[in-house]
């Protein structure tokens, strides 16, 4: 099965449209419809929406483990605001780079990094967000 499937079946497992699971996740409908054809490779703000939605990135981008995330105090249930900021700019080839490093590391240590990896884009997310009302509230008090 391929990464576009594996997505597929991860948005039919939670039971949204194209459309409804864009919304949810903030993601623009063109560029989720090319990843699920396999037109494109994720990069760090699709995998981070993803993550939101308590898939297990590892099962995405490799199609081991279990598909969905298990919960823990650094993995929260689902976020549904679609005005989180994601963390972007990494490029198609170094998420080629990261899958070939993933796929030689054992599973247990590939969940291990990719935990790591969501829990510190978690925090960047919470620093973005507090950036933000930072500069609401400066704006505010001019």
């Amino acid at each position: 099965m391929s990464l576009g499937e594996r997505l597929k079946v991860w948005r039919e497992h939670l039971q949204l449209s194209q459309q409804q699971f864009c919304k949810q996740t903030g993601i623009a409908m063109r560029t989720y419809q090319s990843y699920e054809n396999d037109e494109r490779s994720p990069g760090s703000s699709l995998l981070t929406a993803i993550a939101k939605t308590g898939l297990n990135v590892n099962w995405l981008l490799t199609g081991e483990g279990q598909m969905q995330m298990a919960l823990s105090s650094t993995n929260p249930p689902a976020i549904k605001d679609a005005q989180t900021p994601y963390v972007t700019g990494l490029d198609p080839e170094w998420m080629i780079m990261f899958q070939a490093y993933l796929k030689d590391l054992t599973p247990e240590a590939r969940q291990a990094a990719l935990d790591e990896i969501t829990v510190r884009l978690r925090h960047i997310q919470r620093l973005d967000r507090l950036e933000q009302q930072m500069v609401r509230v400066l704006k505010q008090i001019g």
